[in-house]
């Protein structure tokens, strides 16, 4: 997984536009670009790879967790199961009580 990060970031490097980045990557870069004089920088390849991966995995576990309740929801409510919601309802206005 590491190893796929490492090409993107290099993918990211290769078409990079300071004046318009087109995410994480590209304003890790702009910022690692702006401090390369300093030694003490946090901005290094290293922690692109590790921070872009920790972003990875703590997106992955909140899509893991939605569908989880999702699915248990409609286990233990399975009259809803099947029902098409009315457009006209908004969330908190909602008869399943969501």
């Amino acid at each position: 997984m590491r190893e796929f990060i490492a090409r993107r970031i290099r993918k990211n490097a290769q078409s990079l536009d300071p004046q318009s980045p087109r995410d994480f990557i590209d304003s890790f870069l702009i910022h690692r670009e702006k401090e390369k004089s300093n030694p003490d920088s946090e901005f290094t390849q290293e922690n692109l790879e590790l921070t872009t991966l920790n972003l990875f995995f703590a997106g992955t576990e909140t899509v893991s967790s939605t569908l989880r309740f999702g699915l248990l929801f409609l286990m233990r409510n399975p009259h809803i199961q099947g029902e098409t919601p009315d457009p006209k309802w908004g969330p908190l206005t909602h008869p399943w009580g969501c």
